[in-house]
């Protein structure tokens, strides 16, 4: 990786506060810093190539280069935002070169994303409630359809590159945004095998990488994006991929087996059936077959209605998934509820009848006064989490902890007081 870059370090007009070490792109690291012209107040997020390539590769800048080229074409609220770098006072630069540190790495700076990822979410949760697992794939696809309508295709679609652009309890609504574009493609270009975790590839894909079929047997790019957004959304509804194992396991299984459907995981998608099958849709092995980011959004709109989930509260500990525990309870508020039902009969029965007179506004009006209809807010819930295979190839992200107990995170619509 980069040498000498450690927290107080200068690179161009910035100031490095922070490192992510535990969060590293195949060609780049991520670190947070701060103009100092600025009074340290606002946060970006600096991506600097790796020097470690040896005389003449120049891999790392060539992938630098190819995001900067991407996010500078791309002005989406779905996907991280490009910033352009000062260099002197009549000049200013999207990709620029830290003089000051050894090997004169190559860098560019983008928004600070202070949410965590979909990967650390599912990593502390397990699987999701669908309501919130259909409101990120929605705000994913809005993005893909953009970006695909522009004519790139991601081509490293996984939850490690989908980050909030902030804390889930921050009281606002929800944004996914997508990140690293190190990969991504015109849909003009001749197709290349890029790096990308085995787990998230299409057949068609695997098959190239085999060395069964050429690189231009891959027709529709934008069809791989899909169906990595269908193992996204498989391993958010289920905490789980759908095929894991050794290399070879994973790469039979991707060409030739069908993966066990989501609601055999999560008992909560009995009531999501269409999102079930939208997973399986998404995960055909035909690429012709598949949804497109358009198709899936307009579905997701159809099977969970928006608004579908705003983070409005501090997500609450007690267990939801534990049956045994939550049916007795369910029980026991029901009994008591019919007992308090059949006393109040008994009191009225026995109470003379009153005569309650409305106002004169009220009888003139000849109006009905209903009370009025409560608004919808969010309880977040947590329960066991379910354990997840690690990605296979770690990526550069810009994340924060937030203090979210562990368990699957569900989303229950209930009445405001």
């Amino acid at each position: 990786m980069t040498s000498g870059i450690a927290e107080g370090s200068k690179i161009g007009p910035y100031r490095i506060v922070k490192i992510f070490p535990n969060h590293r792109g195949g060609f780049a690291q991520v670190a947070m810093g701060v103009r100092d012209d600025d009074d340290g107040e606002t946060l970006v997020a600096i991506k600097i190539a790796r020097t470690d390539g040896g005389a003449g590769n120049d891999t790392y800048f060539r992938a630098l280069n190819n995001e900067v080229d991407t996010l500078r074409r791309l002005k989406h609220p779905g996907i991280a935002r490009i910033y352009p770098i000062k260099v002197n006072e009549r000049r200013f630069s999207f990709m620029a070169r830290a003089m000051g540190l050894p090997g004169q790495p190559w860098y560019f700076v983008m928004e600070y994303l202070s949410g965590n990822s979909v990967d650390d979410l599912i990593k502390r949760h397990g699987a999701l409630e669908p309501v919130m697992a259909a409101e990120i794939t929605q705000q994913l696809c809005m993005a893909l359809d953009y970006m695909h309508a522009q004519g790139y295709s991601h081509l490293d679609v996984k939850p490690n590159n989908i980050l909030f652009r902030r804390p889930l309890a921050s009281g606002e609504l929800l944004e996914a945004v997508l990140i690293d574009f190190g990969s991504a493609q015109r849909n003009e270009r001749r197709a290349e095998v890029e790096a990308g975790a085995l787990v998230y590839l299409p057949p068609e894909r695997v098959q190239v990488m085999l060395g069964d079929k050429p690189p231009e047997y891959i027709t529709d790019k934008n069809a791989v994006d899909m169906y990595a957004v269908g193992v996204v959304l498989y391993r958010m509804l289920t905490g789980q991929l759908p095929f894991s194992g050794r290399k070879n396991q994973v790469t039979t299984a991707i060409l030739h087996d069908k993966p066990t459907r989501p609601y055999q995981y999560n008992e909560a998608l009995r009531h999501y059936r269409e999102l079930d099958e939208l997973v399986m849709k998404l995960l055909d092995k035909r690429p012709e077959r598949r949804p497109s980011a358009q198709e899936v959004a307009t579905l997701l709109d159809q099977i969970v209605p928006p608004p579908r989930l705003k983070i409005s509260q501090p997500i609450q500990t007690q267990p939801v998934n534990s049956t045994s525990g939550a049916s007795s309870w369910r029980y026991a508020v029901l009994f008591l509820a019919l007992l308090l039902t059949i006393e109040t009969a008994i009191l009225m029965m026995n109470m003379p009848l009153k005569w309650s007179p409305i106002s004169r506004t009220e009888a003139a009006s000849g109006q009905t006064i209903a009370t009025p209809v409560p608004s919808r807010r969010v309880v977040l819930t947590s329960a066991p989490q379910t354990t997840v295979p690690t990605d296979a190839t770690p990526v550069a992200t810009t994340t924060t902890k937030t203090d979210i107990p562990n368990g699957i995170i569900t989303a229950t619509a209930t009445p405001a007081p």
